[in-house]
């Protein structure tokens, strides 16, 4: 299987909020709409008075049976202090089984004749979710920014 992956977003945040890994969590179910998310990553650390967050997580969106965009979320809370910091990768992934002749030749036609159809699409796609992110991670931050007023 030969597997290739261009990036095409990165994005950091570093958001104020009363409730930082209450946010983290919010964003991820809010993005379920756009495909499959995965939780890796969800530990909640304390020691002594501090307490800390680490949750990560992805999102994938199927174009066909061997290209995907993911989006990759690291985030760390620091609850106590009420910071969170946002990390986002998102990448165009192409997987293809390699093998024989037959293999190679699919491989070179689909690169050829069908991803630039798809990436064409991918790019509607990749614009919806990636404003989507930032309209919902300014729209939530704004929110903090007033109930702390």
């Amino acid at each position: 299987m030969e597997k290739t992956s261009d990036e095409f977003y990165k994005k950091n945040y570093t958001i104020s909020t009363k409730k930082p890994y209450d946010f983290v969590l919010k964003l991820a179910e809010h993005l379920r709409s756009h495909g499959k998310l995965v939780i890796s990553k969800n530990i909640i650390m304390a020691t002594g008075p501090r307490k800390e967050a680490e949750v990560n997580f992805y999102l994938i969106r199927k174009l066909d049976r061997f290209s995907k965009l993911f989006f990759l979320f690291k985030t760390n809370s620091q609850i106590t202090l009420g910071r969170l910091h946002i990390s986002i990768v998102g990448m165009n992934q192409i997987q293809i089984p390699v093998g024989g002749i037959v293999g190679l030749e699919f491989q070179k036609w689909y690169l050829s004749e069908i991803h630039p159809k798809i990436n064409e699409k991918s790019n509607k796609i990749i614009e919806e979710i990636t404003k989507d992110i930032e309209d919902s991670i300014e729209k939530w931050e704004n929110e903090e920014a007033q109930k702390t007023k």
